[in-house]
């Protein structure tokens, strides 16, 4: 309600922002008028419009209705006075005789709001690129260490048995050219001393999740070039089976460690325990129900019966 006494219906007013050159019919009670003191026909104050205070004034007050229709009106009369055409100036030097000053501080004022605009907009372009810059930065840094993990490592391409240039990465070729002539044909041979000169103890014990997968590569290229099987998928079914070799191997190693036995010998000790425990309790049970038969009789009475107890 305005505050004005004796007016109980909402009043309406005609507004002329003078900065952005508009004219608004608004209701007394919008937040857009909080910062008006007294609301009357040509009061002054600071209307706010988006996110800025700007000055203006109150040009009528009128019911809904004919206030919009008064402040449409002002604003076509207003955009058509600020976009008529001006001639050029007669001569170059001096400002245009047919442009008012006022005409001219209008267009500065509305330079000048321009200008404010565009600057926003440009801190808000530049914070929302630095936001992408700097998401951009965290997914390479965090695809750069997928890529550097084992699994993802680039390795050499499997060489031709053709191609002896090519040396292996974790074994000499003279070695496993000596392995080969040593195995006499028999690649269970030259596959165990090929595994255990490649592999470390504790890899050849933990099983084949735990080896690296380089490894395992290098492994199944030897097996296949040393020992070829004629086709791929029989290439694959020999790997396998070694793999399954390898993992019984490491499995029955697994058994005979020394803190297996450490555990067992735990487990022992406490089953060993519990049943101390439930002989003591058998005891003490035992020792419940005898003194539960004697309680309750006659002191002679118990004293006869153990005498005739030891006679006989």
């Amino acid at each position: 309600m305005a505050r004005i006494s004796g007016i109980k219906v909402p009043i309406w007013l005609v507004v002329e922002v003078k900065e952005a050159h508009q004219i608004f019919a608004v209701n007394s009670r919008d937040h857009r008028m909080s910062e008006f003191g007294d609301i009357y026909k040509g009061a002054t104050g600071k209307f706010i419009m988006g996110y800025r205070k700007m000055e203006a004034e109150i040009l009528d007050m009128f019911d809904e209705i004919m206030a919009k229709a008064v402040a449409n009106n002002l604003n076509d009369w207003n955009h058509r006075r600020l976009r008529r055409r001006i001639d050029p100036p007669g001569c170059a030097a001096g400002p245009d005789p047919k442009m008012s000053t006022e005409q001219r501080d209008q267009f500065s004022k509305r330079f000048q709001l321009f200008e404010l605009q565009l600057e926003d907009e440009s801190a808000k372009n530049d914070f929302f690129r630095s936001k992408i810059e700097e998401t951009l930065g965290i997914f390479r840094t965090e695809l750069d260490r997928i890529k550097a993990l084992p699994a993802n490592r680039i390795l050499q391409e499997p060489s031709s048995p053709s191609n002896a240039e090519k040396e292996f990465r974790y074994i000499a070729r003279e070695e496993v050219d000596e392995f080969f002539k040593a195995s006499n044909g028999d690649h269970g041979v030259f596959f165990d001393k090929v595994s255990t000169t490649i592999l470390t103890p504790y890899e050849r014990t933990c099983g084949i999740r735990k080896i690296p997968q380089d490894k395992l590569f290098e492994l199944e290229n030897i097996l296949s070039k040393y020992y070829p099987q004629g086709s791929a998928e029989d290439d694959l079914k020999l790997w396998k089976s070694y793999k399954q070799k390898m993992t019984i191997y490491a499995a029955n190693r697994r058994r005979t460690w020394p803190y297996k036995s450490t555990r067992k010998n735990k487990k022992r000790q406490k089953t060993s325990k519990n049943d101390d425990f439930s002989e003591e309790n058998s005891n003490s049970a035992n020792d419940e129900d005898g003194s539960q038969e004697f309680s309750g009789q006659d002191p002679m009475e118990i004293l006869r019966q153990f005498l005739t107890s030891v006679a006989e």
